[in-house]
């Protein structure tokens, strides 16, 4: 057996050269699997980032209503105002909650959905 000694600008690395065959042997041996897991994991992703983007505004705008309530609430005099406060009030952030809902359910939708087919695999 034949061992060449490196020269001073390549250092000797047998396991990094068997790992780089090893790596090269499982991503062109399994290049349909790894573009599944990609696209699975790619669409949970943007699924979560769609989640959280929605939750975050709904969440910036409710506390945006809710610094205008503290205001409209301070400028309340009579029982009848404070009524008339508290019903728009649930109305409005009633109606804030179900659009927000609606979008986080659509973010789901789309992100459970089917895609449409691509590739030899569909």
């Amino acid at each position: 057996m034949e061992v060449i000694m490196p020269d001073a600008t390549q250092p000797l690395n047998p396991a990094g050269t068997l790992a780089k065959g090893v790596m090269e042997e499982v991503l062109t041996g399994n290049v349909a699997w790894l573009d599944d897991v990609h696209n699975v994991y790619g669409r949970w992703t943007q699924g979560m980032l769609g989640t959280v983007q929605e939750l975050v505004r709904l969440w910036e705008g409710r506390f945006h209503e809710d610094c205008e309530a503290c205001k409209a609430l301070s400028a309340c005099h009579t029982p009848l105002d404070l009524q008339r406060f508290g019903q728009a009030f649930a109305v409005k952030a009633s109606r804030d909650y179900a659009e927000g809902v609606g979008r986080l359910l659509h973010v789901a939708v789309e992100a459970l959905g089917p895609r449409a087919a691509h590739g030899p695999r569909g």
